[in-house]
């Protein structure tokens, strides 16, 4: 349309009535042929007479004023059933579908537009010769089919790209997808080619020993060892480290350790050099009934034989060793039952008693000492009644008596018979000693007890004794 400025209508005469009927008459005239052959070209059925060029006779007049769409190639079926190839603007597609005409150029071996799919010499229904299947007419295999719309393009499948549908209406691939991200660590991507790209399964670099040191991954080159660890701490006394897979650096054994448990282990770190001192004290078991123990090169050891206490067994009681003193003493059997203390002449009716036979004795036996079955008194004999000599020692026992120091029956330190034991008696004891003529006279044993120094003493009848000098 033209437009016209005002002032240009000013200059310019206008177009007189004759002028304007014969543009509408122009106007009517190309409105009129356009019809005509658009209405030619939509409704014509397939079995209509018509010349092989008819429609490209028809095609010009479209092509001016409908093939802003861009032009595709068609089989078009001829009158006499033959085919062969036409380009045709998109918009009048349509109409040759209904005429029998298929998309895409025709074949090159004569066949016809309404053959069977075997006339193309593959197994498609395109009617196309190709050797692929697909939807071009060559055998490279690429699908580059004849195509309206993108749509007519899509395989399905998401890994080998996009593909569009080009301005020569043929299906151009589209740009495979590339899933490698670059990155060994994280797997090998895959396509998907209803999703797309898939993450792969990560490496696993640990090797589970961290005796190797720890593993890592480089995104380039995969899996990456570790440094291994270092144990040893240089300290030759400590012994040698080692590594152990799961939980790492352990402690070595000391080398100067001889598995002795009473030594004592030292070891010098400058020198490399071990000793090893027996210390007796770690093997006393603290029985002394066993023996005494000592450290010697087999560990612990006896050096004396266990005390031996069978000497004292008798039919009235076993000698055994107290752990406790390591003395011997006597466990009481046969309690009460008849025995033979060796001594028939100073004792009667001998009966274990308190692990001892023991019987009772002929004579008193706090004054007298039994001998053959005679009876000697002891009278100034206080200390020793083995034998019947009296000594120094006896005038010393008497003395301490005296004093309180000794306890001392009357019936052998009173040797006055004033019923006190005092100095004099033991002054009386040693002139025996020395020779001197004196006579004892101890209290008898029936009425003798035994004291000391007293305030009040009890009127005893005194009984001269002779003691053998």
């Amino acid at each position: 349309m033209l437009y016209l400025s005002a002032a240009s209508a000013h200059q310019q005469p206008r177009p007189t009535e004759r002028g304007r009927t014969v543009l509408r008459r122009t106007i009517g005239a190309f409105a009129g042929l356009f019809l005509v052959v658009l209405v030619v070209t939509a409704v014509a059925p397939p079995s209509a007479a018509a010349s092989e060029g008819s429609t490209a006779l028809a095609d010009p007049i479209v092509d001016v004023l409908f093939c802003a769409g861009g032009k595709i190639e068609v089989c078009h079926r001829s009158v006499s059933d033959r085919s062969h190839t036409i380009s045709v603007c998109r918009a009048a597609w349509p109409a040759h579908e209904r005429h029998g005409d298929t998309l895409g150029p025709c074949s090159d071996d004569g066949c016809t537009a309404r053959s069977s799919s075997s006339c193309d010499g593959d197994s498609d229904s395109d009617r196309i010769g190709d050797a692929d299947d697909d939807s071009d007419s060559d055998s490279d295999g690429d699908g580059a089919a004849a195509c309206l719309t993108d749509a007519d393009c899509d395989d399905g499948d998401v890994c080998n790209g996009i593909e569009v549908c080009g301005d020569d209406h043929r299906c151009v691939s589209g740009e495979a997808i590339a899933c490698d991200d670059g990155n060994v660590c994280n797997g090998v991507e895959t396509c998907d080619p209803n999703v797309g790209c898939v993450p792969g399964a990560a490496l696993t670099c640990d090797d589970g020993d961290v005796c190797n040191g720890i593993e890592t991954c480089d995104p380039e080159h995969g899996c990456v060892a570790g440094t291994p660890l270092e144990c040893d701490d240089g300290i030759y006394c400590n012994g040698p480290e080692s590594c152990d897979p799961v939980s790492g650096c352990r402690a070595g054994c000391p080398p100067c350790d001889d598995g002795i448990s009473c030594t004592a282990d030292s070891c010098d770190e400058a020198t490399h050099a071990c000793a090893h001192v027996a210390v007796d004290e770690r093997c006393d078991d603290g029985n002394p009934c066993n023996g005494v123990e000592v450290c010697g090169q087999e560990g612990c050891a006896s050096t004396t034989d266990p005390v031996d206490c069978k000497a004292l067994d008798s039919v009235c009681g076993l000698g055994v060793c107290d752990e406790s003193t390591g003395d011997c003493t006597i466990t009481p059997v046969n309690e009460g039952a008849a025995c033979d203390d060796g001594d028939d002449a100073c004792t009667l009716s001998d009966r274990c008693v308190d692990g001892r036979c023991a019987g009772t004795p002929v004579c008193d036996v706090e004054c007298e000492r039994c001998d053959g079955g005679s009876c000697i008194s002891l009278c100034g004999n206080p200390f020793d009644e083995s034998n019947d000599r009296v000594s120094v020692v006896d005038a010393l026992f008497a003395l301490r008596a005296s004093v309180e120091l000794e306890t001392c029956p009357l019936c052998r330190c009173d040797v006055n018979g004033d019923g006190v034991i005092g100095s004099s008696d033991a002054l009386r004891i040693l002139w025996r000693v020395v020779r001197l003529p004196v006579d004892f006279f101890c209290p008898p044993s029936g009425n003798a007890t035994t004291t000391t120094l007293a305030t009040t003493t009890t009127s005893l009848a005194a009984t001269s004794t002779t003691v053998p000098d």
